[in-house]
C-alpha cells in the first residue's frame, strides 16, 4: 500500500480517527485527575479499561441508531470500523498495563505457575509415604 493511497482515506474518515485520537488523549487526562499520584501503569489501565467498554458499547448502538432514524442499514459502516478498531487498540493497550500492574510485571506468572515450595517441605511426602507403606502391608 503507497503513502498516495493510504492518505486517500477521505476526510470523514480523518476526522473520525483524529477525534478519536482525542478522546483517547482526554480519556488518560481524566484517568490522571482520577489517580494523580498513583502508578503509571495503573492510570494507563483505568484509562483504556473504561475507554475501551464505553467505544464497544458505542460500536454496538450505531447500527440500531441507524435503523431507529429509518435508514438502511448496510453492510460496512466506516464509523463502525474505526470505533470498533479503536476499541481493540485501547483494549489491547489496557490488557498489557494490567499485565505490567500486577503480580510485579511478570507476565509469564498469569500463564504458567511455579512452585518454589516442595511438596516434601509442606508434609505431603510424608503424607503418600505413609499411604505406600499401608498399601504394601
Amino acid at each position: 500500500m503507497s503513502t498516495l493511497s493510504f492518505m486517500k482515506i477521505g476526510r470523514t474518515r480523518w476526522f473520525t480517527h483524529l477525534s478519536l485520537a482525542g478522546i483517547t488523549i482526554g480519556s488518560l487526562h481524566l484517568s490522571h485527575l482520577y489517580a494523580p499520584f498513583g502508578d503509571l501503569n495503573y492510570r494507563l489501565s483505568i484509562a483504556c479499561g473504561y475507554l475501551s467498554l464505553t467505544l464497544i458499547v458505542i460500536y454496538l448502538l450505531i447500527g440500531p441508531y441507524k435503523l431507529l432514524r429509518r435508514r438502511r442499514n448496510p453492510v460496512n459502516i466506516d464509523l463502525c470500523r474505526d470505533v470498533g478498531i479503536w476499541a481493540a487498540m485501547t483494549g489491547i493497550a489496557h490488557a498489557v498495563c494490567g499485565f505490567q500492574l500486577h503480580k510485579g510485571g511478570q507476565i509469564i506468572y498469569y500463564f504458567l505457575h511455579f512452585r518454589s515450595v516442595s511438596l516434601i517441605t509442606r508434609g505431603a511426602g510424608n503424607r503418600y509415604s505413609n499411604l505406600s507403606f499401608q498399601s504394601a502391608t
